[in-house]
């Protein structure tokens, strides 16, 4: 019931706050909606975790200074898609750019591996086994529950077809 409770108050405040990010201020509104999926998702980690206090404001501290690093290793990966689309799309493509642009693209992506299994050594270190193990078990579902309200609140509430892949 609680959980149903606040997966509803994530998919209501996605669903007010996307469409508005379409109209100027749209970084301080990402910022808030950034904001409210991490607090649901760290309060998810926390119950479903049993986290006390302590451990869950280090899990909050560790989950914060990597999503803000990984954030901006993903804009450069953007970025650089966005120029590979842009080349592959001329005639002719040039060779060079093409290679040095998934070059950075490759390398990003190894950057952001190894930042995600440095935060995951960070977890283990603050949490005991059991609760890391129920991280390994509970995170994917977590996430999965976001990514379908983030796809709803995008999608006129519409939730993605079976088998759909959600990005």
């Amino acid at each position: 019931m609680r959980r149903t409770l606040a997966t509803m108050m994530l998919a209501a405040s996605l669903a007010l706050s996307l469409p508005a990010m379409a109209q100027p201020g749209v970084g301080q509104r990402r910022a808030a909606v950034r904001k409210q999926i991490a607090d649901y998702a760290l309060g998810q980690l926390t119950q479903e975790l049993g986290l006390d206090a302590a451990a869950a404001a280090k899990v909050r501290e560790i989950s914060e200074r990597y999503e803000q690093q990984i954030a901006g290793v993903h804009r450069e990966v953007g970025l650089a898609l966005r120029e590979l689309k842009a080349q592959l799309a001329a005639t002719p493509p040039n060779d060079a750019r093409l290679q040095q642009l998934a070059d950075t693209i490759v390398g990003d992506r190894q950057k952001v591996q190894a930042l995600e299994a440095q935060r995951t050594a960070e977890y283990r270190r603050v949490m005991s086994p059991p609760q890391f193990a129920k991280l390994i078990v509970a995170w994917p579902q977590i996430n999965r529950q976001i990514r379908v309200q983030m796809w709803k609140a995008m999608h006129g509430g519409q939730a993605p077809a079976a088998g759909e892949e959600i990005e």
